[in-house]
């Protein structure tokens, strides 16, 4: 039976992304394979897209991560996803906590 380990954040930090209506590039504050706590924002009026990449990564509203206002998601990445790309309809922030477990 395979255990599931709380979500424990770097020491890094979090990154604050503000996503806008052109894709904006932020470089996460990690390096190796872990996960990635992506919060929006209740307050958001739009939801934003983003895609984790290298750092000429770009996201678009057409085919990437939807990520809701008020919601909190996890995800997985490699070692080659350093930065992640973020962009929506009108403005709107996410964080970017990285960090190891669920």
């Amino acid at each position: 039976m395979q255990t599931t380990t709380p979500f424990t954040p770097d020491v890094a930090g979090t990154v604050a992304a503000p996503a806008v209506t052109t894709t904006t590039t932020f470089a996460l504050p990690f390096t190796g394979e872990q996960q990635v706590m992506v919060s929006a924002l209740a307050a958001n009026t739009t939801v934003a897209f983003i895609r984790f990449g290298i750092s000429t990564v770009a996201a678009t509203t057409a085919v990437d991560t939807p990520i809701l206002p008020g919601t909190v998601q996890m995800f997985s990445v490699g070692p080659a996803a350093t930065h992640v790309a973020v962009v929506s309809a009108s403005a709107a922030t996410l964080y970017f906590t990285c960090g190891h477990g669920a």
